[in-house]
C-alpha cells in the first residue's frame, strides 16, 4: 500500500482498500509506542480515508488514535529530555523518509501539470478537484478566471474547503462589481452620445450626465477604455454647450440693439439696420440655431419687420426725422413753433406782448421740469442696473420711454442720449439674463413640483410646500416676466396633483366637522331631556353636579366642528344648562357660608376645654355631611378644606402640647420621689438600722 496517493490511484476508493489503510495506520500507531508526530503522513491519509469511507469510522479511528497516544505517553513534564524519550528504530525512519520523498515527488509532478495547463481552465479544474493538499488547491484556484469555473469550484468545495470557497466568492464579487461598473460606464457613454445627436443640449442634462459620472467613480475603479471613450464625448458636449451659449448671447445682444434703435425717435440708418438684420439671419442659419429660444427668434422677426416699415416711411417722408437728430435742432424747432404760435396769437388778440412773454415762461419751466425728471429716471435706471434690480430697472425704463416719446428732443443733448443708449443696452442684457435664469428657475420649480407626488408628506406640509412653490413662481414672473405656457401648464398640473391628497384629507375633515355638528345637535336634544328630568325631581345636588360635569365632558368629546357652528351650539348648550347651573350656584353659595361658619367655630375652640377634642370631632362630622350633600367646585372645596383642617390641627396640636406638658410633670415628680427614696435608703444604711426596725418603730 505504500506509495499509493489518494489523488493518483482510483483503486483506493474501493472499500476493501480503505479498510486496509485504516488497519495499516492503526498498526503503525500501535508499533510506534503511541508517538503520533512521526506518523503525520499516515494519520492524515487515514483521516481522508475514513472521511471517504464513513463518518462514524473516522471518529472511531481518531478516538482510538489519540487514546493510544494518551495511554502510551508517560505523564511527565513537558521538558523531558530527548534522551529519556523512546528512540525510533532505523527501519521506521527510513520508511518515513521514503514516504515523504514519494509524496513530494507526486506533488511536484502535479504542480508541473498545473503550470503547463494554466491557460486551460478545464484541465485546471480537474487538477484542482483531484488535489489532496490545501496549498495545491489554493495555488490552482489562482488560475481560475471565468464565472462558470468559479461557480463550479464554489459548489464542489462548499462543504469541504472554506478557504477555497472564500477566495472564489471574492473573485466572483470582483467580477460582478466590474461588470456593474462597465454597464454603468456604457450607460454614461450612451447618454453622452444621445445628447450629441440631440438638437438642443440643456444645462440640466449635462448636470445629470456629470452626476452619473461621479456616481461611476464612487462605484470603484473605472476601466480605462470606458474613460477613453467617455471623455472625448464630454469635451464635445462642452464645446457644443459653449457654442449654444455664445449663439444665444449674440442673438440677445442683437435683439437689444434692435429694440434700442426702434425705441429712439431719431431716423434709422439703413446700413446699420441692414447689418443687424444680416447678423440675425446668420445666427438663425447657424448649425446650432435649433438651440435658440423660439420666443427670441419671433421677437427678432417682429422687430425687423417694424424697422423695415420705419425705413420705408423714412424714404417716403425723410424731413421730420432729419430735424430730430440733435438736441439743438429740437430746441430750434420748438422755438420756431412757439414763435409762430405767438405771432398767430398776436394777430388774433390785442394783448400779444403779454401772451408771448407768458408762453415763453411756461415753455421754459416745462422744459426744466421734464429735463429734471428725465435725468432722475436715467440715473435711477443706471443705479438699478448696477445693483441688478430688474424690477426697478423695468419701471425706470418705462418712465424714460414715456418721457422720450413725449418731449425728449427738447431736453436730451448728445451726452444724455449716449448715456440713454448705453443704459438701454445694459437693460436689455439684464432682462435677457433675467428671462434665461427665469426659465432655469421655472424648470427647477417644475421638477420639484413633479417630485412632490413621490414624497410622503403630511397634509399641512403639502399645503405649505405647494404655497411656497407658487409664491416662488410669482416672484420669478415679477422679476423676469411671464414664462412659457407649456411650463406653466406643467407646473400647475404638478402642484394640483401634489395637492390632491391634501385636498382629499381636508374634504374628509370637512365631512367629519359636519358629522360632528349633527352629533352635537342630537346631543343637545338629549341634554334638554335630562335637564327637564332634573328640574322636575327632588334635587340631589351631588347628582346634579355629576350630571353637569358628565354633560360638559361628553360635549368636549364630540370633536372638531366649524367655528361659527360650534359657537352657536355652545350658546344653545349654555342656555339649556343655565337653570340647573344657576340653582346649583345658589346652593353652593349657601354651602360655602355653612362651611365658613364651621371654620369660624373651629377657630373659636380653646384647647384648655375638656371637651375640645369632642367638639372638633363633631365639627368634622358636620363638614362631611355638608360636603356629601352639596359638592363645591374643586378649587373652592380645596381652599375651604385647607382652612378648616388648619383650625382643627391647631386645636389638636395645642391639646397634644398640654398632654406632653402634663407627662413631663409626672416624670419630674416621679424622679423627685425616687430621689427622696434613695436619700432615705442612704440614711438608713449609715445608721445601720434595718428596715424591720424602722417599721416596728
Amino acid at each position: 500500500m505504500k506509495g499509493v496517493g489518494l489523488g493518483e490511484d482510483r483503486a483506493i476508493w474501493h472499500p476493501g482498500v480503505l479498510a486496509e489503510w485504516v488497519h495499516f495506520s492503526m498498526a503503525c500507531v500501535k508499533g510506534r509506542s503511541g508517538r503520533c508526530k512521526p506518523l503525520l503522513i499516515e494519520a492524515k491519509s487515514c483521516y481522508y480515508v475514513c472521511f471517504l469511507l464513513r463518518s462514524s469510522i473516522m471518529f472511531d479511528f481518531l478516538a482510538k488514535l489519540f487514546s493510544t497516544y494518551d495511554s502510551k505517553t508517560p505523564k511527565t513534564s513537558s521538558k523531558t529530555s530527548s534522551s529519556q524519550r523512546p528512540a525510533i528504530s532505523a527501519p521506521d525512519e527510513e520508511a518515513q523518509g521514503k514516504d515523504k520523498k514519494i509524496l513530494e515527488q507526486e506533488r511536484q509532478v502535479w504542480r508541473q501539470k498545473l503550470d503547463a495547463a494554466a491557460q486551460n481552465e478545464s484541465v485546471v479544474l480537474e487538477l484542482l478537484f483531484s488535489c489532496d493538499h490545501a496549498e495545491g488547491r489554493l495555488h490552482a484556484a489562482q488560475y481560475l478566471q471565468s464565472v462558470s469555473a468559479l461557480e463550479k469550484t464554489k459548489l464542489h468545495f462548499k462543504k469541504s474547503d472554506q478557504r477555497i470557497v472564500k477566495i472564489v466568492q471574492a473573485r466572483l464579487d470582483q467580477i460582478k462589481q466590474k461588470d456593474r461598473i462597465i454597464r454603468a460606464g456604457q450607460a454614461c457613454i450612451s447618454q453622452a452620445q444621445a445628447l450629441l445627436t440631440a438638437e438642443v443640449v440643456l444645462p440640466n442634462q449635462l448636470a445629470q450626465l456629470d452626476q452619473a459620472r461621479r456616481n461611476l467613480d464612487q462605484m470603484g475603479e473605472v476601466p480605462q477604455d470606458v474613460v477613453n471613450t467617455f471623455e472625448p464625448l464630454r469635451q464635445q458636449l462642452d464645446t457644443r454647450m459653449r457654442e449654444q451659449v455664445l449663439l444665444q448671447r449674440s442673438l440677445i445682444d442683437l435683439v437689444a440693439q434692435l429694440k434700442t434703435l426702434l425705441a429712439t425717435e431719431s431716423a434709422l440708418i439703413a446700413d446699420v439696420w441692414n447689418d443687424l438684420k444680416l447678423g440675425v439671419e446668420k445666427l438663425s442659419q447657424a448649425s446650432a440655431a435649433s438651440s435658440l429660444p423660439k420666443k427670441l427668434l419671433r421677437e427678432s422677426e417682429e422687430l425687423i419687420a417694424r424697422g423695415d416699415a420705419k425705413l420705408l416711411q423714412q424714404e417716403s417722408d425723410p424731413i421730420p426725422q432729419q430735424e430730430a437728430t440733435t438736441a439743438e435742432a429740437a430746441i430750434q424747432s420748438e422755438s420756431k413753433m412757439v414763435a409762430s404760435q405767438v405771432e398767430d396769437t398776436s394777430q388774433a388778440s390785442p394783448e400779444s406782448a403779454d401772451a408771448k412773454a407768458e408762453i415763453k415762461q411756461v415753455s421754459k419751466q416745462q422744459f426744466a421740469l421734464e429735463q429734471k425728471a428725465f435725468v432722475a429716471a436715467l440715473e435711477g435706471l443706471e443705479e438699478a442696473l448696477r445693483e441688478g434690480r430688474s424690477q426697478q430697472a423695468r419701471q425706470f425704463e418705462k418712465d424714460l420711454h414715456e418721457l422720450d416719446l413725449n418731449h425728449a428732443p427738447a431736453y436730451v443733448n448728445k451726452h444724455l442720449r449716449q448715456r440713454l443708449v448705453v443704459a438701454r443696452k445694459e437693460f436689455a442684457h439684464l432682462m435677457s439674463w433675467a428671462r434665461w435664469s427665469g426659465v432655469a428657475s421655472r424648470e427647477e420649480l417644475v421638477n420639484t413640483a413633479e417630485g412632490l407626488a413621490q414624497l410622503r408628506l403630511s397634509p399641512k406640509e403639502i399645503v405649505d410646500t405647494v404655497a411656497a412653490l407658487r409664491a416662488q413662481w410669482k416672484q420669478i414672473e415679477e422679476a423676469g416676466g411671464a414664462g412659457s405656457k407649456e411650463l406653466w401648464s406643467r407646473f400647475d398640473a404638478a402642484c394640483s396633483a401634489a395637492y390632491a391628497p391634501a385636498g382629499v384629507h381636508f374634504q374628509e375633515q370637512a365631512q367629519t366637522r359636519r358629522d360632528n355638528g349633527a352629533k352635537a345637535r342630537e346631543l343637545l336634544v338629549q341634554i334638554a331631556e335630562k335637564v327637564n328630568v332634573l328640574l322636575k325631581d327632588a334635587l340631589d345636588w351631588r347628582e346634579v353636579a355629576n350630571t353637569l360635569a358628565q354633560i360638559r365632558q361628553d360635549w368636549r368629546r364630540i370633536g372638531m366642528m366649524d367655528r361659527k357652528e360650534k359657537l352657536a351650539l355652545d350658546r344653545e348648550l349654555d342656555a339649556i344648562l343655565e337653570p340647573v347651573e344657576q340653582a346649583l350656584r345658589a346652593e353652593r353659595e349657601l354651602a360655602q357660608q355653612d362651611r365658613r361658619t364651621l371654620i369660624a367655630e373651629a377657630q373659636k375652640i380653646e384647647a384648655s376645654q375638656r371637651d375640645a377634642v369632642d367638639a372638633v370631632r363633631q365639627l368634622q362630622q358636620r363638614w362631611q355631611q355638608s360636603a356629601a350633600r352639596v359638592p363645591l367646585e374643586r378649587s373652592q372645596e380645596q381652599e375651604l378644606w385647607l382652612a378648616f383642617r388648619a383650625a382643627c390641627d391647631e386645636v389638636f396640636a395645642a391639646k397634644k402640647a398640654q398632654h406632653e406638658s402634663a407627662e413631663q410633670e409626672r416624670v419630674l415628680h416621679l424622679q423627685q420621689k425616687l430621689a427622696i427614696c434613695a436619700a432615705m435608703e442612704s440614711v438608713l444604711a449609715q445608721a445601720e438600722v434595718s428596715r424591720d426596725d424602722l417599721v416596728s418603730h
